[in-house]
């Protein structure tokens, strides 16, 4: 386990003003963008996780964005250990939020697991001692000491859970699992927890030595999307395409947006099919796709999704969100795009009682590695109101505090500096050897 205090803070000449909570934030990224990962409400501001892709350097870096409830931008973060950071999501523990992410180099075996506390910017690192080239989505805490994860083994080419005990270090790896995991959802209950694959579910023992059930053979959708418990847990809801007419590259694909309902054995109790109908594919939210709100749900999800050339789209499609009441009737249906490809990666249910769905916006026109994150903070009714770019007076650079002990913070206040993020990252990687 390793200490790190360093704290990179950059601040970009241009913000985005809004007149209401509802609006769009759209930033440009340097090359390519993997897209807004998870979202955390504060009372006073919203924070976003990010993973801009350098694919010239074939790079990821995180960044961890502070908008305020009306949408403007305040400050970001850049976290950046290692060749490649992934699944950057947020985690509370004992009413303290961490930022944990995973770190990977190209010699696979060196990654390394990463725990940023919020509130005092202490950052831990632990050692995985596994060759690793695929991380999944989720990172999620288990009784508020130990993380669980999802990786590829590289060295048996099969996917398992990870366990990390963020107080003595210690893992642990399941045995194989049978769904290919999208996701870890959460603990189904005191001894066990699902994994979401595409396809089917895994139910494992949270000693992670045996697979209690393997859901594959209820129609809960071709894309599944995540697991909702409702009642005590006596009823789950499930999101996914259901498939109408999926015929891999004929052109006449069909798979539109569902809900499933199960009972606390996973039998399916019954199929909700919702959307948009016709020749185009409707999938939910890539990690987060249910979002309940008062008396009711938000789901949501991608609509014209490009199936065969993910994760880059080559035609127009749309965030699709659904409001719905308790009992599953549809209050309101609303296509947020059409000007480019859009792919959602989650939603989130605010205080005020609308909704944030993120994930990114590519232009059609202009190929692979141009992807942006993408943001919208809808209300109630779905209503959004644009965002006015205004420029600020350009200023220079403070390195404070200086001298310095074991940090410093560095601050740009011009959103283009020449060699900005080059020289963050060589001057982070010689404190880090200093450390």
């Amino acid at each position: 386990m390793q200490y790190i205090n360093l704290i990179i803070i950059i601040c970009i000449l241009k913000t985005n003003i809004v007149h209401s909570q509802s609006f769009i934030y759209n930033p440009l990224a340097d090359s390519d963008s993997w897209g807004v990962i998870s979202l955390l409400e504060y009372p006073d501001h919203y924070l976003i996780t990010s993973s801009d892709y350098n694919h010239s350097a074939d790079s990821v870096l995180c960044r961890l964005t502070k908008l305020s409830k009306n949408g403007n931008w305040i400050a970001e973060s850049i976290y950046s250990y290692s060749r490649f950071s992934r699944s950057e999501y947020f985690t509370k523990i004992n009413d303290t939020m961490f930022l944990t992410m995973l770190a990977l180099e190209l010699d696979k075996s060196i990654n390394k697991f990463y725990e940023i506390n919020l509130s005092n910017h202490h950052i831990r690192s632990f050692d995985l001692n596994q060759r690793i080239d695929i991380t999944y989505n989720n990172i999620i805490n288990n009784n508020d000491s130990n993380y669980l994860f999802a990786i590829h083994d590289l060295n048996r080419q099969l996917p398992r859970l990870v366990s990390l005990n963020k107080y003595s270090g210690a893992i642990k790896y399941s045995r194989v699992l049978n769904a290919a995991p999208l996701c870890v959802q959460y603990n189904l209950d005191s001894s066990s927890i699902i994994i979401r694959g595409g396809y089917d579910l895994d139910v494992m023992n949270l000693n992670l030595d045996a697979i209690l059930k393997n859901i594959g053979d209820t129609k809960f959708g071709t894309f599944s999307g995540n697991i909702f418990p409702l009642k005590n847990r006596n009823i789950y809801l499930n999101t996914g395409g259901q498939p109408l007419d999926f015929n891999f590259g004929d052109g006449r694909d069909t798979i539109q947006f569902g809900i499933s309902i199960f009972n606390p054995e996973f039998n399916l109790l019954k199929n909700l099919t919702l959307g948009k109908s016709g020749d185009t594919i409707e999938i939910p939210a890539r990690v987060q796709s249910i979002a309940p709100t008062n008396n009711g749900f938000y789901f949501g999800g991608t609509s014209n999704f490009s199936v065969y050339t993910y994760p880059y789209g080559y035609t127009p499609s749309w965030f699709l969100i659904l409001k719905t009441d308790s009992m599953l009737n549809v209050e309101w249906e609303k296509y947020y795009g059409g000007d480019a490809y859009y792919f959602m990666t989650g939603i989130v249910a605010t205080s005020d009682g609308g909704c944030i769905a993120y994930g990114t916006k590519q232009d059609t026109s202009m190929g692979n590695f141009n992807r942006d994150a993408f943001l919208i903070k809808f209300d109630k009714d779905g209503v959004i109101n644009f965002t006015h770019e205004i420029p600020i007076k350009e200023q220079w650079i403070s390195i404070y505090p200086n001298p310095a002990h074991d940090f410093i913070k560095i601050r740009f206040l011009e959103s283009k500096h020449p060699g900005s993020i080059s020289f963050l990252m060589s001057l982070e990687k010689k404190l880090k050897k200093l450390n």
